[in-house]
């Protein structure tokens, strides 16, 4: 029979054990090629190697740049990141600090920057807000009507907004949401030309879903639409203008790795199957795209169709004209489309209306894409102050 001094010394050295287990766990996982479990969204670029080119003057930065390249990369980093999020959604998945909702069959929704709140119509634009967000959009539209510019302000809706009905049961939908309120202010109020898409994505889904189901996003077939209704909309004031017919793509639909909320979630196995690839048949003129300026990456793959982060042009050589978008990740989508409309397109994505960009390509069309999230959160008395058209 073991004696208790025995039973002690035993547990000290499981104890000591475990504790060493842990200091060599990030040692173990790099000598072992540790497989990754999926890539996971940080939204920033991690760490590089500082390289060893540093000299002694600089043995400081080095060992603090070291550091911070350690800290994003050492071995089994990513399974405990994993890991975390797995148990944190486990145990706490109602908690609102989530920025990802489990919704039903599958479904994900981004639940950050007041979400609920807006979903079910607790939260509401002032009267000053929606007056500045009249004044915003009828100095843009203003100043690009005196240089013969159109404008069109184009809202896509959350993902919520178009998909209710996977939400969790206790979220019930309101009547009249903030983007309700604001539709309803612009078209008593103001004549600018405002695009509420969620009516447009609504009817596409008689071809199919319109959003991932792991994804805050649209998927192509949803960017299709979008494109589709965004040409109809400006074709009365630019002569020649047509929507490109669906027929003009071959389309297949694929099971694909889940997207950025499962992967926000720790779910990084979870499989996607609202995912289209867009192949354009052969009498479908040839898109060229163009990035523009330093440092530009693959922002998303949509389908098979990578597309860039912002700035990126289109070249379409069988078009005339220039058109200019600025908006958000949403506008990505639209990237593989909206080309085939017009002799070129540059597109910025997470920036805002610039006139100097404009008063250079000189375009015929502007538009100016926000997701409804953004329409919610943005301060638009704020952006009215920022945004100076009369130093242009």
């Amino acid at each position: 029979m073991n004696s208790p001094r025995h039973i002690n010394k035993l547990s000290d050295l499981f104890l000591v054990g475990v504790f060493a287990l842990t200091l060599l766990f990030p040692t173990l996982c790099s000598l072992c090629h540790s497989k990754k479990t999926g890539a996971i969204d940080e939204y920033r670029p991690l760490a590089a190697f500082p390289g060893l080119s540093m000299n002694a003057v600089n043995l400081e930065a080095f060992t603090r740049r070291f550091e911070e390249y350690y800290n994003d990369h050492f071995g089994g980093r990513e399974l405990l990141i994993v890991s975390h999020l797995k148990i944190k959604y486990a145990l706490f998945p109602l908690d609102l600090e989530h920025k990802v909702l489990v919704g039903r069959d599958g479904w994900f929704y981004y639940s950050d920057e007041h979400m609920i709140d807006n979903h079910c119509g607790a939260a509401k634009f002032t009267r000053l807000q929606l007056r500045a967000w009249q004044v915003l959009l009828e100095k843009r539209r203003d100043w690009l009507a005196a240089r013969g510019i159109k404008y069109l302000f184009v809202i896509a809706p959350n993902k919520e907004s178009v998909y209710p009905e996977y939400l969790p049961g206790w979220l019930k939908p309101s009547s009249a949401t903030k983007l309700d309120q604001f539709m309803g202010y612009m078209r008593v109020h103001s004549t600018v030309e405002v695009l509420d898409l969620r009516p447009a994505l609504e009817k596409a889904l008689q071809h199919g879903p319109v959003y991932y189901k792991t994804d805050s996003h649209w998927n192509l077939l949803g960017a299709f639409a979008a494109c589709e209704t965004i040409i109809s909309k400006v074709s009365n004031q630019i002569p020649g203008l047509k929507p490109v017919a669906l027929d003009n793509f071959q389309i297949q639909r694929e099971r694909r790795p889940g997207g950025d909320l499962a992967r926000l979630a720790g779910e990084t196995a979870l499989e996607d199957d609202n995912i289209y690839v867009f192949m354009p048949k052969i009498q479908m003129p040839k898109l060229e795209f163009h990035a523009l300026g330093t440092n530009v990456i693959y922002y998303r793959h949509f389908g098979t169709i990578p597309v860039f982060e912002s700035p990126v042009a289109t070249i379409n050589s069988q078009r005339t004209n220039c058109a200019m978008i600025f908006g958000d990740s949403f506008t990505a989508g639209l990237e593989p489309f909206l080309g085939y409309h017009f002799g070129k397109v540059v597109f910025f994505l997470q920036k805002d209306f610039n006139p100097e960009t404009i008063s250079q390509d000189k375009p015929v069309l502007v538009i100016s894409e926000m997701v409804e999230r953004n329409l919610n959160n943005n301060d638009p008395v704020k952006m009215l102050q920022k945004e100076d058209l009369d130093a242009y």
